[in-house]
Protein backbone atom coordinates (compact mmCIF):
# COMPACT_ATOMS: atom_id res chain seq x y z
CA UNK A 1 0.00 0.00 0.00
CA UNK A 2 1.32 3.34 -1.13
CA UNK A 3 -0.59 6.08 1.23
CA UNK A 4 -3.70 6.09 3.86
CA UNK A 5 -4.96 9.36 4.38
CA UNK A 6 -7.53 9.64 7.01
CA UNK A 7 -10.37 12.25 7.83
CA UNK A 8 -12.25 12.08 11.42
CA UNK A 9 -15.28 13.52 12.41
CA UNK A 10 -17.47 12.64 15.41
CA UNK A 11 -18.14 9.02 15.30
CA UNK A 12 -17.12 8.24 12.07
CA UNK A 13 -13.85 8.10 10.01
CA UNK A 14 -13.03 7.93 6.61
CA UNK A 15 -9.46 6.39 4.91
CA UNK A 16 -8.89 7.14 1.17
CA UNK A 17 -6.07 4.10 0.59
CA UNK A 18 -3.98 4.99 -2.09
CA UNK A 19 -2.58 1.63 -3.94
CA UNK A 20 -0.43 2.10 -6.82
CA UNK A 21 -2.91 5.08 -8.97
CA UNK A 22 -6.18 3.34 -7.27
CA UNK A 23 -7.81 4.51 -4.76
CA UNK A 24 -10.82 3.54 -2.26
CA UNK A 25 -12.71 5.65 -0.04
CA UNK A 26 -13.33 3.53 3.08
CA UNK A 27 -16.15 4.95 5.82
CA UNK A 28 -15.80 3.35 9.02
CA UNK A 29 -18.78 4.67 11.55
CA UNK A 30 -19.63 3.91 15.18
CA UNK A 31 -23.22 3.54 17.24
CA UNK A 32 -23.57 5.70 20.00
CA UNK A 33 -22.03 3.33 22.20
CA UNK A 34 -18.96 2.67 19.97
CA UNK A 35 -20.51 -1.56 20.37
CA UNK A 36 -20.33 -1.82 16.80
CA UNK A 37 -18.91 -0.81 13.49
CA UNK A 38 -19.88 -0.09 10.25
CA UNK A 39 -18.23 0.07 7.16
CA UNK A 40 -18.62 0.97 3.48
CA UNK A 41 -16.33 1.27 0.75
CA UNK A 42 -16.60 2.79 -2.62
CA UNK A 43 -13.62 2.76 -5.42
CA UNK A 44 -12.56 5.76 -6.66
CA UNK A 45 -11.14 4.18 -9.55
CA UNK A 46 -8.08 5.78 -11.09
CA UNK A 47 -8.00 9.33 -9.86
CA UNK A 48 -5.53 12.41 -10.90
CA UNK A 49 -2.66 12.16 -8.74
CA UNK A 50 -1.54 15.68 -8.58
CA UNK A 51 -4.71 17.15 -8.03
CA UNK A 52 -5.47 14.58 -5.31
CA UNK A 53 -2.19 15.23 -3.75
CA UNK A 54 -3.12 19.27 -3.75
CA UNK A 55 -6.41 18.10 -2.08
CA UNK A 56 -4.38 16.09 0.49
CA UNK A 57 -2.02 19.07 1.55
CA UNK A 58 -5.03 20.85 1.80
CA UNK A 59 -6.78 18.43 4.08
CA UNK A 60 -3.71 18.11 6.07
CA UNK A 61 -3.73 21.88 6.47
CA UNK A 62 -7.21 22.19 7.77
CA UNK A 63 -8.64 23.31 4.56
CA UNK A 64 -11.16 20.36 3.44
CA UNK A 65 -14.11 19.77 5.19
CA UNK A 66 -17.52 18.06 4.25
CA UNK A 67 -20.45 20.39 4.23
CA UNK A 68 -24.42 20.20 2.51
CA UNK A 69 -24.39 21.20 -0.88
CA UNK A 70 -26.39 24.52 -1.75
CA UNK A 71 -29.29 22.90 -3.67
CA UNK A 72 -28.88 19.32 -3.22
CA UNK A 73 -29.45 17.30 0.11
CA UNK A 74 -26.10 15.52 -0.38
CA UNK A 75 -22.70 16.55 1.50
CA UNK A 76 -19.77 17.43 -0.68
CA UNK A 77 -15.88 18.23 -0.33
CA UNK A 78 -15.53 22.30 0.51
CA UNK A 79 -12.20 23.67 0.66
CA UNK A 80 -12.22 26.63 2.80
CA UNK A 81 -10.54 29.70 1.82
CA UNK A 82 -11.01 32.75 4.44
CA UNK A 83 -12.66 33.04 7.83
CA UNK A 84 -14.03 36.61 9.09
CA UNK A 85 -13.45 38.01 12.31
CA UNK A 86 -17.05 37.56 12.73
CA UNK A 87 -16.71 33.44 12.50
CA UNK A 88 -18.23 33.40 8.71
CA UNK A 89 -16.40 31.61 6.23
CA UNK A 90 -15.51 31.78 2.36
CA UNK A 91 -15.59 28.74 1.01
CA UNK A 92 -15.76 26.73 -2.24
CA UNK A 93 -16.57 23.24 -3.01
CA UNK A 94 -14.47 20.85 -5.22
CA UNK A 95 -16.59 20.76 -7.89
CA UNK A 96 -16.61 24.61 -8.59
CA UNK A 97 -12.71 24.29 -8.09
CA UNK A 98 -12.67 21.37 -10.45
CA UNK A 99 -14.62 23.36 -13.18
CA UNK A 100 -12.70 26.59 -12.78
CA UNK A 101 -9.17 25.19 -12.41
CA UNK A 102 -9.55 22.12 -14.08
CA UNK A 103 -6.84 22.99 -16.70
CA UNK A 104 -4.28 22.90 -14.43
CA UNK A 105 -5.54 19.62 -13.02
CA UNK A 106 -2.05 17.70 -14.36
CA UNK A 107 -0.03 20.06 -12.78
CA UNK A 108 -1.66 22.06 -10.10
CA UNK A 109 1.39 23.92 -8.89
CA UNK A 110 1.36 27.31 -7.15
CA UNK A 111 2.64 28.96 -11.04
CA UNK A 112 0.01 26.58 -12.77
CA UNK A 113 -3.20 28.07 -10.75
CA UNK A 114 -1.86 31.23 -10.66
CA UNK A 115 -2.03 31.54 -14.36
CA UNK A 116 -5.16 32.04 -16.90
CA UNK A 117 -7.83 29.24 -17.29
CA UNK A 118 -10.71 28.87 -19.63
CA UNK A 119 -13.36 27.54 -18.08
CA UNK A 120 -17.32 26.60 -19.44
CA UNK A 121 -20.63 27.73 -17.18
CA UNK A 122 -23.58 26.60 -19.11
CA UNK A 123 -23.01 27.45 -22.60
CA UNK A 124 -20.55 29.72 -21.93
CA UNK A 125 -16.85 29.70 -22.27
CA UNK A 126 -14.37 32.04 -20.09
CA UNK A 127 -10.72 32.92 -19.99
CA UNK A 128 -9.79 34.44 -16.75
CA UNK A 129 -6.74 34.60 -14.27
CA UNK A 130 -6.76 33.50 -11.26
CA UNK A 131 -6.76 37.41 -10.08
CA UNK A 132 -9.68 37.71 -11.88
CA UNK A 133 -11.50 35.09 -10.21
CA UNK A 134 -10.40 36.22 -6.86
CA UNK A 135 -8.38 33.15 -6.06
CA UNK A 136 -4.51 34.35 -6.47
CA UNK A 137 -4.72 35.54 -2.42
CA UNK A 138 -5.81 32.35 -1.69
CA UNK A 139 -2.87 30.53 -3.88
CA UNK A 140 -0.74 33.06 -2.52
CA UNK A 141 -1.65 31.79 1.14
CA UNK A 142 -1.28 28.60 -0.26
CA UNK A 143 2.39 29.06 -1.05
CA UNK A 144 3.04 30.58 2.13
CA UNK A 145 2.02 27.67 4.03
CA UNK A 146 4.27 25.20 2.04
CA UNK A 147 1.23 23.15 0.43
CA UNK A 148 2.55 23.42 -3.23
CA UNK A 149 5.91 21.71 -1.95
CA UNK A 150 4.43 18.57 -1.36
CA UNK A 151 3.40 18.45 -4.75
CA UNK A 152 6.66 18.87 -6.73
CA UNK A 153 8.08 16.40 -3.97
CA UNK A 154 5.42 13.61 -4.25
CA UNK A 155 5.28 14.16 -8.15
CA UNK A 156 4.46 10.36 -9.61
CA UNK A 157 4.81 9.97 -13.65
CA UNK A 158 1.95 7.34 -15.08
Amino acid sequence: MNGVSKLCMGSSCSYLVEEGFFYVLANFWFNSTRTSCHLSSNFLGRVDVDMNQLYLSLNEAGLIFKGQAALAQEEVDYILLETYENGTTNSVDVNTFETLFGDAKDNPTYEALSGTHTFKLGDENYTMTAEEMGYQKYFDQWKEKGLFKSLSTNRRKI
